[in-house]
């Protein structure tokens, strides 16, 4: 025990220097669950734009929840969503744990497999982002822990019941994938129910009181208020075909953090294939049916979710958001095979003494090679990329929402080509999303043409627009915002501010605001070198 003592300790220091060390970053998206909990804490509206129709533009409710509950503490959203987010990454290690101690039948198999995640660079990027990832991870593997249990223990307490009707509630409203994992574990509670392998009383008395009736109300109450099933940001990112960008993602994930580990424990189990099939013949070897329902259930909904992200088009998924919560799924099922074919080789080691050796110094070398990837791309790549993200953030998004918020009345709309979160969120002011995340007509219009799309920017109104622009010298976003630009009714906006970033990135904020608002001489030209300020570095508040 004291070996494992230390083992134990040193993955804690491993964990703890990284948290310390990353960048405490917040994307831009994270700004709009606090914009929805600053609303709904200080005006009662849960919405985008308050005194507008409701729509629905973060991924789940559960994120701004939290976010509001920080807010009614006087905490403020940034240090809410790090709060949530490394609590989230605790729930994920310990239940991560528990769940490979079950699956996995060696000490060594299963902290290689926790080994691997804890020096995952981009679980540390999702730490801090500020959205739901880690915290989706989290309820989807308490939920999974609790399935094992109750299928395992087969007279499990009213507790158990309750903890995973709980759980899968939460998970749902995180999420609307989260609903696809209740489904599936529901039907599998179901017929383990009617084989009485576990209790029906208490599987349908939990079930109804704390999930069914409460997921009803809940969404009938989101249905009446957004006038949707689905939130909005699921249609702005739903597309009708194969998306090749969301399918390069997923290539790049497997083949940077999943082929070598698959390619070593797929040579093992062919090595033992037949040796491991005959000792399951034999009952010598496990296939346990709580080990399967639970690894099946996390393997379904991997690949339910995987086809619906291809048919997808995932704009905000930087370190592979979307796609990590396949990451400890996929662990899990390395450490299971590992596991069965390690255990058909102690069998046979007195005849192959070199394949049990073998097995045990691959997995040694495969771990090496593995984490000395994972450290030189947190070094090189996540945490540059965070600290990039931060600064480009301060130094542009943070200045041109209280730059707008200075200048424009309260009474005038803002419009944001696309960048939807800090600057509407400091700037307080009506904002149309043309991103479409928070804005129900580009979100279900998604067919609509340019021209159409242009009408309707103007027929808002606004009083300032934003546009990022990939060019210094010209606004560079697009055909649609170059058609909004070349527009004679654009005329009547002038270019007032050009910001720029320290980072090296061509990527840069445009402010136009409606003439008749402006001050004399506030008029800049196009090519101007950046403004005042620019090239200074902003403090995240």
């Amino acid at each position: 025990m004291k070996k494992h003592h230390v083992v134990y300790v040193t993955v804690a220091i491993i964990v703890l220097l990284i948290l310390s060390i990353f960048p405490k970053w917040v994307v831009d998206d994270a700004f709009i669950s606090f914009r929805y909990a600053y609303n709904f804490i200080n005006y009662g509206e849960f919405t985008y734009n308050i005194g507008e129709n409701p729509v629905e533009g973060y991924t789940g409710i559960l994120m701004p929840l939290g976010i509001a509950l920080g807010l009614n503490l006087g905490i403020t959203p940034k240090l809410m969503s790090h709060l949530i987010g490394i609590l989230s990454f605790l729930v994920v290690l310990i239940t991560l744990h528990n769940i490979l101690t079950r699956f996995c039948s060696r000490f060594f198999i299963y902290l290689s497999m926790l080994l691997l995640f804890v020096t995952a660079p981009f679980i540390y990027t999702h730490v801090f982002s500020g959205l739901e990832t880690l915290p989706f991870i989290a309820l989807l593997l308490v939920s999974s822990l609790q399935l094992h249990t109750i299928v395992s223990l087969r007279s499990s307490s009213f507790v158990h019941y309750s903890a995973i009707a709980l759980s899968l509630f939460a998970l749902s409203l995180c999420r609307p994938e989260g609903a696809i994992y209740t489904v599936i574990v529901m039907c599998i509670l179901s017929g383990t129910a009617l084989l009485r392998i576990t209790s029906r009383r208490k599987f349908v008395i939990s079930s109804l009181f704390l999930l069914i009736l409460p997921g009803i109300f809940y969404f009938v109450w989101r249905w009446q208020y957004y006038g949707y099933l689905l939130p909005n940001t699921f249609y702005a990112k739903q597309d009708a075909s194969f998306v090749y960008r969301s399918f390069s993602d997923l290539k790049f994930f497997c083949k940077e953090y999943l082929f070598l580990p698959a390619v070593f424990v797929v040579s093992t189990c062919m090595v033992y294939r037949d040796k491991t099939i005959a000792k399951h013949q034999q009952k010598q070897q496990f296939l346990k049916t709580d080990d399967l329902l639970t690894l099946g259930s996390l393997i379904l909904f991997g690949i339910i979710i995987v086809v619906q992200y291809l048919r997808s088009n995932l704009g905000m998924d930087y370190s592979y958001r979307f796609y990590a919560p396949l990451y400890p799924i996929a662990l899990v099922l390395f450490g299971w095979i590992l596991s069965a074919s390690y255990e058909t080789a102690r069998l046979t080691r007195q005849s192959k003494p070199l394949l049990h050796i073998a097995i045990i110094l691959g997995l040694c070398v495969t771990l090496l090679i593995q984490v000395a990837f994972h450290m030189n791309w947190l070094f090189s790549k996540e945490m540059p990329f965070a600290l990039n993200y931060k600064t480009r953030l301060a130094e542009m998004h943070h200045v041109v929402g209280r730059y707008i918020k200075k200048q424009l009345p309260d009474s005038e709309w803002l419009i944001v080509h696309n960048d939807a979160g800090v600057i509407p969120y400091y700037s307080e002011l009506k904002t149309i999303d043309f991103g479409g995340l928070n804005d129900e007509f580009l979100a279900h219009n998604k067919k609509a043409s340019i021209e159409d799309r242009v009408n309707y920017f103007f027929s808002k109104k606004p009083g300032a627009v934003v546009f990022t622009t990939y060019e210094w010298d010209q606004v560079n976003h697009g055909p649609e915002a170059n058609a909004i630009i070349s527009d004679p009714r654009f005329k009547e906006f002038k270019l007032v501010k050009k910001y720029n970033n320290t980072t090296g990135l061509k990527y840069y904020e445009f402010v136009f605001i409606k003439e008749n608002l402006l001050e004399q001489n506030k008029v800049i030209n196009l090519a101007n070198k950046a403004t005042a300020g620019d090239s200074k570095r902003y403090p995240i508040n």
